[in-house]
């Protein structure tokens, strides 16, 4: 009886250890940010961060055709930078403001708040070694005091990849004003006061998994 215990304690642990493998969380970080901005014909850049040895990641916006806030991925060759990637304007928001969450040595997820007194979403980007490419939109707030309006997702979330995807839980904290609002492709919200997952589609629709 006592071996069979161990056998199934042993099988128990080893499952566990698997899964944990097999699921790599994503740990935020914040990479190195320059003082002084690189400079781009065309564009207003107003945050400069470098990632690796030869890309980086800017905040700005188009002085020409000015769309609001958005994110540029470029890359160092040569001596001279070159645009890879220019996301969407953002429009009015009064900000666009990155958070960075590693998931292997080379690939990299990227959330952009933005909003104005009032939590607008968050857009989710992947960089890899030579490429940056959207996701999707993250069309969802949270609230924890009943007293303010709901903010950014980024607070609340616990990311990690498994079987190719990327997924987004929404943790719950001590409030018992937890709420989350979720939009999805309508006009009209979705309101859970449980933690949820969530992930994209192929085709960047955001889908919602009840735990």
């Amino acid at each position: 009886m006592h071996k069979l215990f161990v056998i199934f304690f042993s099988l128990f642990v080893f499952n566990s250890i698997n899964a944990q493998l097999e699921k790599q969380f994503c740990k935020q970080f914040v990479p190195i940010q320059f003082e002084e901005n690189i400079s781009l014909k065309g564009f207003d850049i107003e945050q400069t961060y470098k990632i690796g040895e030869e890309q980086f990641i800017l905040i700005g916006f188009n002085s020409t055709n000015n769309t609001g806030k958005k994110i540029l991925h470029l890359q160092q060759k040569d001596n001279r930078y070159h645009i890879q990637y220019e996301s969407r304007g953002a429009y009015d928001s009064y900000s666009y403001e990155p958070y960075f969450y590693k998931i292997s040595q080379d690939s990299t997820l990227i959330l952009c708040n933005m909003g104005t007194e009032y939590d607008w979403g968050t857009d989710a980007y992947l960089l890899t070694q030579d490429s940056l490419k959207s996701l999707g939109f993250l069309n969802v707030s949270v609230q924890d005091d009943k007293d303010n309006p709901p903010g950014p997702i980024v607070y609340f979330l616990e990311i990690f990849k498994e079987d190719g995807k990327i997924y987004f839980d929404v943790v719950k904290n001590e409030s018992d004003d937890f709420k989350v609002y979720l939009f999805m492709d309508t006009e009209k919200e979705q309101i859970y006061t449980q933690p949820i997952r969530l992930c994209f589609s192929d085709a960047q629709t955001l889908n919602a998994i009840k735990k």
